[in-house]
């Protein structure tokens, strides 16, 4: 259903919940990354409370994160040697969510399908296989995919606020995702990016 609203219980995680450590996000292509990002924009003109993970940080879908100790050089490694594997490929939004948690995380819920699930657990076993244990909440039984749009506001912003996000043009249509990158947070610093190539891992 267009727009429909999840609340998804006792769970604590946002990328700030670490200290400090690093992220392997899905990037967005830049059609699709202007209309998740002006999301943001409304939000904020319409007076309402915005607050990103970093403002300097483009949409993204996480596929995993990691504490600072990560051996950051294999992880780059072996995320460059996964994007050569992956073409470029759509998902679909087709909710507003929120994580029940005093953050008062605002998201979009992408369809988890077979094709999307079969990519982040191909690169979980891409980790497995070089040793690289990802943190809790992104690991198998725990992720949950997502698009950050705000967090942190008040609960009085909560409903005007998805009343915006329900009206963007993002839902139920291909918004397509077609590099990785590896970034440090907090504060965000952007370290590689990754091109998808095309191969095997495909939709």
């Amino acid at each position: 259903m267009l727009g429909q609203v999840e609340s998804h219980g006792d769970f604590p995680f946002t990328l700030s919940s670490f200290m400090d450590g690093y992220a392997i996000e899905l990037g967005f292509a830049p059609k699709a990354s202007a209309k998740i990002a002006k999301i943001g924009l409304n939000v904020a003109a319409a007076g309402l409370h915005y607050e990103y993970v970093d403002d300097t940080n483009k949409p993204h879908l996480t596929l995993a994160a990691f504490e600072s100790t990560v051996d950051a050089d294999r992880l780059a490694a072996v995320t460059a040697e996964f994007a050569r594997t992956l073409a470029p490929f759509d998902i679909t939004f087709t909710s507003i969510a929120q994580f029940a948690t005093a953050q008062n995380v605002i998201y979009l819920a992408p369809l988890i399908t077979a094709d999307l699930f079969a990519i982040y657990q191909g690169f979980q076993d891409v980790l497995a296989a070089a040793q690289l244990e990802p943190g809790y909440y992104h690991r198998p039984g725990s992720w949950v995919p997502h698009t950050t749009i705000t967090m942190k506001g008040p609960k009085a912003d909560l409903g005007p606020t998805m009343e915006i996000v329900r009206k963007a043009p993002v839902f139920n249509r291909p918004m397509r995702l077609d590099h990785i990158n590896l970034v440090w947070y907090p504060p965000f610093k952007f370290i590689d990016r990754f091109e998808l190539q095309g191969g095997q891992k495909k939709i």
